[in-house]
């Protein structure tokens, strides 16, 4: 079966049955996927208001929690320090931490932004797709200050959304790869 991605996007085999082993650290616990990701840049062409406003929220405030699956393939959550530079969401982690083994057996994650109020100001953000290993010398330039011999990874995006009140209705901006953007409103 051939598969065409649109243009700044790729297509990831996460799995094909559970526990099939597709590299000696990749394997996918559950159902089939086969998904589109798209780099940041990408979802910032096609959607530059809501990505604007998912950006804001990320770097709004340093500390936001990464989501993994662990050995088990229940959820972990992790906190996590975001960056965003020249088309790319990334973020480090030590060789050893727990986010970094689960990573190497699942890629995928979810990605949410600290909420800093009850009212949701600012809007509630969301980014999921897999966490893939970036190359250290790119980290180090992007972030000189703070030198680390820890891992660097980017997450290639499948879905990105931001969850607003305004007028006492819940505004949800959603985008992906398959479908763009959609906004659905509820009371």
């Amino acid at each position: 079966m051939s598969v065409k991605a649109k243009p700044g996007t790729s297509r990831h085999a996460v799995g094909s049955k559970m526990g099939e082993m597709l590299t000696p650290s990749l394997f996918h616990v559950g159902c089939p996927i086969l998904a589109t990701m798209a780099k940041w840049s990408v979802f910032e062409s096609e959607a530059p208001a809501v990505a604007a406003k998912i950006r804001s929220r990320f770097e709004g405030h340093p500390h936001h929690v990464l989501g993994t699956l662990d050995s088990s393939g229940a959820p972990r959550l992790s906190g996590i320090n975001v960056f965003f530079n020249e088309g790319v969401v990334w973020f480090g982690s030590m060789p050893s931490a727990l986010k970094s083994l689960d990573i190497k057996r699942d890629p995928r994650v979810s990605l949410h932004s600290a909420t800093l109020s009850d009212e949701l100001d600012g809007g509630d953000a969301r980014i999921s797709g897999l966490a893939l290993a970036l190359p250290a010398e790119s980290a180090r330039a992007w972030r000189p200050e703070n030198p680390s011999d820890g891992e660097f990874l980017q997450i290639d995006i499948q879905k990105a959304h931001i969850v607003e009140v305004t007028d006492k209705q819940l505004v949800i901006t959603m985008w992906d790869t398959e479908n763009g953007l959609r906004i659905v409103q509820r009371q």
